[in-house]
């Protein structure tokens, strides 16, 4: 008797539609990539390969795209770098004027303003490649949970996280794409939907 009063409570609520799929809202997410907690980015004040300093505080008002590199890297910083640039050209005229790129090296001791700025200049990629004395770059790096390990060798290769982030207009960190294999056409999406904010 009691199992026959328990199959007809649920069939009285699946009737009545209360355990039914309906009920239940599926909300999607605004972001193709990992969604962060708005954490304001720590900030950073670095030697530009254009010229003087660069701080990060120059973009206020922006959405940022911010990725890491270095020039000697030959895997997936290269692929980065060139999504960055794809992402960049598929820009119109008034996104352009909101949007700032910006990379921050993974390597001090080679990278000088002058080496980062021919390698942008041969490449074409005209945002602000940073760079500054080993101690103040690998703070940039542990500070947006990057961690390299050079090798001993003297023509040194450097293993690392390949992080990119996208800040919004007010500097919060909003979304992470890792490591290279990322679709540039969504995280130009991701870009927008931070632009509509």
């Amino acid at each position: 008797m009691g199992r026959l009063l328990l199959f007809s409570v649920i069939l009285t609520l699946l009737s009545s539609g209360c355990l039914g799929h309906n009920e239940i809202e599926i909300k999607e997410a605004p972001f193709k990539g990992t969604e962060l907690n708005m954490e304001p980015d720590p900030g950073f004040n670095l030697s530009n390969s254009q010229g003087g300093n660069w701080s990060l505080e120059q973009a206020r008002g922006k959405v940022v795209i911010l990725l890491f590199s270095f020039t000697k890297c030959v895997e997936t910083c290269p692929v980065v770098s060139a999504n960055v640039h794809w992402i960049l050209q598929q820009l119109d005229e008034d996104e352009k004027t909101q949007v700032q790129a910006v990379s921050v090296t993974m390597d001090p001791w080679r990278d000088t303003p002058e080496v980062l700025a021919e390698w942008s200049f041969e490449r074409g990629y005209d945002w602000p490649h940073l760079t500054g004395n080993d101690s103040a770059v690998l703070k940039v790096l542990v500070d947006h949970f990057i961690f390299i390990e050079p090798t001993d060798e003297e023509d040194y290769d450097i293993y690392h996280q390949q992080p990119t982030f996208l800040l919004d207009r007010d500097l919060n960190q909003r979304v992470l794409w890792n490591g290279a294999e990322w679709l540039p056409e969504l995280v130009l999406e991701d870009v927008r939907t931070l632009l509509e904010e």
